[in-house]
């Protein structure tokens, strides 16, 4: 754990620790020489497995850093501490995560859905775009930053398991293992199919969402439910339908079980669910 006033790399002053989880802390930083925050992003694992995750954490820096979209957090460097701990600097964020705005006001109204929908896709579109496919899309990576300038100003978070396609389609990551958040991934990624992971695979993880925020629950999960449950639930049942017939035709479409029965791009499913910024 950094101790506030440590110093890394003669830049980063810590300031106090913003949050913790499975192997990452966050920590509030100050640059030394200008007079702005950051977000540092630290990692904690052991050294025989450390080059694996330092060489993910540096693609996620350099995924983010590339992207260059409002709705993607912005990152500004990578490095290491003194006894080797890989870490990366992004921008420092105000505000609370999808997840905990939803468990704080339940469901939304349709135009506030909609809004916070054509936001996540036009930060997704910008990814597929550079092709990069997030894999782990969920509301605990959507973070609604108080000053965006908007209400609800979404900023994509967590590209630590992205997958990045060559030009020709062939993706550089072949990892058959399970990746992913269970109650957000598409059955694609359920099933271990990393042939089959593209741009598709986001789509249905932003349907879901966007079913959860109208009403108010996860599409395919209860708490308490264990992972075998979750990913049966994926693979073979259909989300409950919502009320409104052209919102709940393209939020089925895309929660397809099958990728080539889901909408072509992301466009597409904005345009058909009426949110969207890019069409």
């Amino acid at each position: 754990m950094l101790q506030p006033g440590q110093v890394l790399k003669e830049t980063y002053c810590v300031e106090k620790l913003l949050g913790s989880g499975g192997m990452a802390e966050v920590y509030l930083v100050v640059h030394t020489r200008l007079p702005r925050p950051y977000a540092l992003k630290l990692l904690h694992i052991e050294s025989a497995v450390r080059h694996d995750f330092a060489e993910r954490l540096r693609r996620e820096a350099e995924i983010l850093a590339k992207l260059r979209n409002p709705h993607v957090v912005d990152a500004f460097d990578w490095d290491y501490t003194p006894d080797g701990q890989p870490y990366f600097v992004m921008e420092y964020l105000e505000g609370e995560t999808l997840s905990s705005f939803l468990q704080r006001t339940g469901p939304l109204t349709i135009p506030v859905a909609l809004n916070i929908c054509a936001q996540i896709g036009e930060g997704l579109q910008a990814a597929h775009d550079a092709g990069v496919v997030h894999r782990d899309l969920k509301p605990a990576n959507i973070f609604l930053d108080k000053n965006g300038g908007k209400p609800n100003f979404v900023k994509i978070l967590d590209f630590g398991i992205a997958k990045v396609m060559r030009s020709d389609n062939s993706p550089i990551m072949t990892n058959a293992a399970l990746m992913g958040t269970p109650g957000y991934m598409a059955p694609e990624q359920a099933l271990s199919r990393t042939d089959q992971i593209d741009p598709r695979t986001d789509q249905f993880a932003l349907a879901a969402i966007f079913h959860e925020m109208l009403t108010g629950k996860p599409a395919f999960y209860s708490p308490g439910d264990n992972v075998y449950t979750i990913l049966t639930r994926i693979i073979q049942d259909n989300a409950e339908p919502l009320p409104q017939p052209q919102i709940n035709k393209a939020v089925q479409r895309a929660l397809s079980k099958s990728p080539a029965d889901r909408f072509p791009s992301l466009r597409e499913f904005l345009a058909s669910l009426g949110s969207t910024t890019l069409t």
